[in-house]
């Protein structure tokens, strides 16, 4: 997994609590996500997703499913 700023920015990526980062996802630029997503396998992450409780995925990444993260992450 690869989170970083994006083109030589000074901003990198604000992720919330309770996201779960699959193998190979990339996450990068002046970007949010909230709490409570997945994000899927080699997804690539450019955008905000501001937005809860879902799976995103893809290249580029969109929203996939509706999800419960606690059933992916146990707390």
């Amino acid at each position: 997994m690869n989170i970083g700023g994006s083109g030589g920015g000074l901003k990198e990526p604000q992720v919330g609590d309770y996201v779960y980062f699959a193998p190979g996802a990339k996450v990068y630029g002046d970007i949010q996500i909230t709490s409570r997503i997945a994000v899927a396998a080699n997804a690539a992450v450019g955008k905000s997703f501001l937005i809860s409780d879902k799976l995103i995925g893809g290249i580029p990444a969109k929203e996939i499913a509706d999800i419960d993260i606690h059933k992916i992450i146990k707390v």
